[in-house]
């Protein structure tokens, strides 16, 4: 993803499925993009703020969460502090993180039942969901 990353520059159509299944590296060391199906032209600085949002997220720095979500307009520059203070955030950040390590739906809620039996052992399956929506609550 990082080699993907570095080759849009300058910009051009920006592919909308980059995933190792669609990317290839050459003997000669080049990247080589297998599927162009969902491709389409946008705007350099949006094309630009999502390179730079996929990068964070790659490197697991999702402190500048907030600021990405206000460069891809999710998140209205004068809410920019709050979002910063408040926390409102932090579910989003525990799900990217959750997600970032791959395995799909199943790993995904496995990770997470897990990491909750371990907070509060002999709690049932409704139980623990139960206390991870109190804990999501802002």
């Amino acid at each position: 993803m990082s080699r993907y990353s570095h080759s849009r520059y300058p910009p051009r159509p920006t592919d909308c499925d980059p995933h190792p299944g669609n990317l290839l590296v050459t003997k000669e060391g080049k990247l080589c993009i297998l599927d162009f199906g969902m491709t389409l032209d946008i705007d350099p600085n949006l094309q630009y703020s999502l390179l730079e949002y996929v990068a964070h997220l790659t490197a697991d720095d999702y402190d500048h969460l907030p600021e990405d979500l206000t460069k891809l307009g999710f998140l209205a520059p004068d809410k920019l502090e709050f979002a910063r203070r408040s926390g409102v955030l932090e579910p989003l950040k525990y799900f990217l993180k959750q997600v970032g390590q791959g395995g799909g739906a199943q790993r995904f809620r496995e990770r997470i039942m897990s990491e909750y039996r371990e907070k509060y052992p002999g709690m049932s399956d409704e139980e623990l969901r139960t206390a991870m929506r109190d804990e999501m609550q802002v």
